[in-house]
């Protein structure tokens, strides 16, 4: 295999990968070099090469450094965790009289791995979208929800938004009657918290007076 071919003696041992122009439109070609004194750290250089309007080409070149036990670490737990989870699960239709389980070969795992692995006969999806959405809606199923089909007609078509939404009265505005407050100089000292200001310059000539 390929991966046997990269322990060998050689400190610089290539791995040429070209994809067959009669099996798919395009041309991939996939170079893997080991190289012992980077170790764990993975270096990808991937170049992406499309073609454009009116016959031009688009490149995208990325270039990726990385510890590569730590990059797939994490998509195995995911991969025990997703397999024992399936393993809960049974199901049955009307025409079945007991449960039955998933199939050995657990083709939703195909999100989790380069290629889609499928049971003999079964259609291959190698959408990641379309992946992961069946994930999700295995699990909206066990919990009794709808799959989701990100149509979302009911907010789309102008009769179903007619439909659900609901007519907005409009309260007719209250005249806002105005308050009538008290003058300050017509009330007595001590009421309403205003002093009377009559009084108030009889007080200041009273004192004026003493002072005098």
């Amino acid at each position: 295999t390929p991966l046997l071919s990269l322990s060998s003696p050689s400190p610089f041992c290539p791995f040429l990968c070209i994809s067959a122009p009669s099996i798919l439109p395009y041309r991939i070609q996939v170079v893997i070099k080991y190289v012992p004194y980077v170790g764990d750290s993975k270096r990808a250089l991937d170049e992406y090469t499309s073609e454009i309007f009116m016959g031009g080409h688009n490149t995208v070149v990325v270039h990726n450094t990385c510890e590569d036990s730590l990059l797939a670490s994490p998509i195995i737990l995911d991969l025990v965790i997703l397999t024992e989870i399936c393993q809960r699960i049974s199901m049955k239709s009307e025409h079945d009289k007991e449960y039955g389980t998933f199939h050995a070969v657990l083709s939703i795992l195909s999100y989790l791995l380069k290629a889609p692995c499928t049971p003999p006969g079964t259609p291959v999806v190698n959408a990641l979208f379309k992946q992961r959405a069946c994930i999700e809606n295995i699990f909206r199923a066990c919990l009794g929800l709808p799959p989701q089909n990100h149509m979302a007609l009911e907010h789309r078509v102008a009769s179903e938004l007619a439909a659900r939404a609901e007519p907005v009265e409009r309260k007719a505005a209250l005249p806002v009657k105005p308050v009538k407050r008290p003058h300050p100089t017509k009330q007595a000292n001590g009421q309403n918290g205003f002093h009377d200001i009559q009084n108030g310059d009889g007080a200041l000539r009273k004192m004026a007076k003493m002072a005098a």
